[in-house]
């Protein structure tokens, strides 16, 4: 899980990503922010981030250029979401991250049809979600 973070934080290209990071274990929290936003912020890599609809994820509003982010919101239907998941997509990479019920670990699958067509996928829930 963490190499999957490593490789996304040297990117020196835009991102994407899905997830609710309000569901995460504390300790992987602490090692985004000790670790991967700084360097995203030192290679100027910027992140577009699609976050359920939740107090915490309002609040991120204050950091976004701090952190070079921008959320937005998305409502899922009841009893679906990203609980203990993400998605990220960078350079033509897909990961695949998963911290519920004991499992932590992560994957990458690098591939240029898969990656536009996620990156098609994510822009038009992107271009239809709630700005915060």
């Amino acid at each position: 899980m963490k190499q999957v973070l490593r490789e996304y934080s040297h990117s020196t290209q835009n991102a994407y990503v899905i997830t609710d990071y309000s569901t995460f274990p504390k300790e992987v929290l602490e090692f985004i922010y000790k670790e991967i936003i700084p360097e995203r912020i030192r290679r100027n890599s910027f992140t577009k981030m699609l976050v359920g609809e939740n107090l915490k994820h309002r609040n991120v509003k204050k950091n976004e250029k701090k952190y070079l982010q921008e959320h937005r919101l998305i409502n899922f239907p009841t009893g679906m979401g990203l609980e203990n998941q993400e998605i990220l997509l960078w350079e033509n990479k897909i990961g695949f991250l998963s911290f519920g019920n004991k499992e932590i670990f992560g994957m990458i699958i690098e591939s240029k049809s898969i990656f536009q067509m996620l990156e098609n996928i994510f822009c038009l829930i992107w271009e239809n979600a709630d700005n915060l």
